[in-house]
């Protein structure tokens, strides 16, 4: 439920200092949690803990590199010419193991 503005809001503040508002809204909605006095209020600062733990796992994993993509990614000109080369003898009927297809019947 908060993973967008999570996103969101570590975009703006980078990971480092992202995880450190995710940390600290987590231990302050725990102690209001301990603290409050009705469960509607315990509950409030149970989806404040749970925006805040939202936040830190996203900023730890982006800090980490698990789930961010480079812009551009390194491929070589020699696999795009071999994946190119490849369909065309797939769509031509040729083997691309270079020997001559054999046909049970």
């Amino acid at each position: 439920m908060a993973d967008i503005p999570a996103g969101i809001l570590i975009g703006r503040l980078e990971e480092p200092r992202a995880m450190s508002v995710g940390r600290g809204v987590l231990v302050l909605s725990l102690v209001g949690g301990v603290w409050s006095p009705n469960p509607i209020a315990f509950g409030a600062f149970m989806f404040l803990m749970g925006c805040g733990e939202s936040v830190w796992l996203l900023a730890r994993s982006g800090a980490r590199g698990l789930c961010l993509m480079p812009r551009k990614a390194p491929i070589k000109r020699e696999f795009l010419d071999s994946i190119k080369w490849s369909k065309k003898r797939l769509s031509a009927g040729v083997n691309s193991s270079r020997k001559p297809v054999t046909r049970l019947a």
